[in-house]
């Protein structure tokens, strides 16, 4: 059922994409309901992006850049605390555990 899915720093830089998505539907959302406070969220998930598609393309075959994946999915889930953090932690997870595997072979 699997088999076919992105694996590894792939993974990853699919992952970063949505960061970005997300960032511009808070920015979006914070012109509308006015609340300056989202603005900092926005700031977050652009800062995660930079480092998510940094580590995906620059660094994908460095022996600890699956460590610094995992990590940013677990700063995503602490800072977020609501369902799209759980997902985005997930996915980065499991894009870490891919990108340990893909770098022990």
């Amino acid at each position: 059922m699997f088999e076919n899915r992105a694996r590894g720093a792939q993974l990853a830089k699919n992952v970063s994409y949505f960061y970005i998505i997300v960032a511009v539907l808070v920015v979006i959302a914070t012109l509308i309901i006015g609340v300056s406070a989202f603005s900092l969220n926005a700031i977050f998930y652009i800062i995660m992006f930079a480092i998510l598609y940094s580590i995906a393309t620059r660094f994908k075959n460095h022996r600890y850049a699956w460590i610094f994946v995992a990590l940013c999915g677990i700063v995503t889930l602490i800072w977020s605390l609501s369902f799209i953090g759980l997902v985005l932690a997930i996915l980065l997870i499991v894009a870490a555990n891919d990108m340990k595997k893909e770098l022990d072979n």
